[in-house]
């Protein structure tokens, strides 16, 4: 199965239009600059929902991390086997048959090449379902306890908790649990974030909004990452448009991310999050 572009312009959009970049251009104005490499150096463990979450929202500061300050651990909860699942229900013309586990296999062998343009020490790809995390709140809890008790980090780095996607902001929320528990920091980044909702308005959450150094060679390898991922940025099928559009990619032309909270607390290891766009999960990647 190939998901090499076909050379043909796209009639059917896979991912709806968002927001213009400029709605989040003026919280990004004066915000500060959070270097995570100020908690130290040691290993760096980034979670995700879906393969290219890490590239999309975290992968400069991945590459500038496993370049300065040591290694990096990646895991996924699911193989983003669902992401054609929307656009396969609603398309208006009949759509080449591939199977969840074909999209899977694909994207876990995209997620490894991607691991390896980043310069990171491992990759891990759970196998718990695509569009439903929400509905395994302990699983992935104690997914992401084994992780940290395998790779021992100084710093976790997960989707942000209120990130409009429902397996993001799952995966965020058990992040949130697990960093408190094991008393380590906690950044968030944003992927669908930007393109999908408004920039937070509550002062807390506001005040740890900060832009993501980065030098060109990290800039470089995240674009050899985000390369590694033809499945999701170029056309599956001809006719469609790609699961992640440039206008989307546009967002994150600047790294930002939440950082860490002055101090954690059991509890603020779950924070209520925003509500979910009322879309179809499957639509995401």
């Amino acid at each position: 199965m190939s998901a090499d572009a076909v050379g043909t312009a796209p009639v059917v959009a896979v991912t709806p239009d968002g927001l213009s970049p400029a709605v989040w251009a003026h919280a990004l104005t004066g915000a500060p600059v959070w270097d995570p490499a100020s908690v130290g150096d040691g290993p760096l463990l980034v979670l995700s929902a879906h393969p290219d979450d890490e590239t999309i929202g975290f992968g400069r500061s991945i590459a500038r991390w496993a370049r300065t300050s040591g290694p990096v651990d990646l895991l996924t909860l699911t193989a983003g086997e669902a992401c054609l699942d929307a656009i396969t229900r609603s398309s208006p013309f009949p759509l080449p048959t591939v199977t969840r586990a074909a999209i899977g296999n694909l994207r876990r062998d995209e997620f490894t090449r991607a691991g390896a343009a980043l310069g990171v020490r491992s990759t891990r790809c759970r196998d718990l379902p695509d569009s439903a995390l929400a509905d395994f709140p302990y699983r992935v809890v104690v997914e992401l306890d084994c992780a940290v008790s395998r790779c021992r980090p100084v710093l976790l780095a997960a989707p942000w908790a209120s990130d409009p996607h429902p397996d993001h902001a799952a995966v965020g929320a058990a992040a949130a649990e697990v960093a408190a528990r094991h008393s380590i920091p906690l950044v968030e980044y944003p992927v669908w974030a930007s393109f999908w909702k408004h920039p937070p308005r509550d002062e807390a959450t506001s005040a740890r909004l900060s832009l993501l150094p980065a030098d060109p060679v990290d800039e470089d390898r995240r674009e050899a990452a985000i390369r590694c991922y033809p499945s999701q940025y170029s056309s599956f099928f001809a006719g469609l448009g790609p699961v992640v559009p440039d206008s989307m990619l546009e967002h994150h032309r600047r790294a930002f991310a939440f950082r860490p909270h002055d101090s954690v607390r059991p509890d603020d290891s779950v924070r209520p999050h925003d509500s979910v766009r009322p879309h179809d999960s499957g639509d995401f990647l």
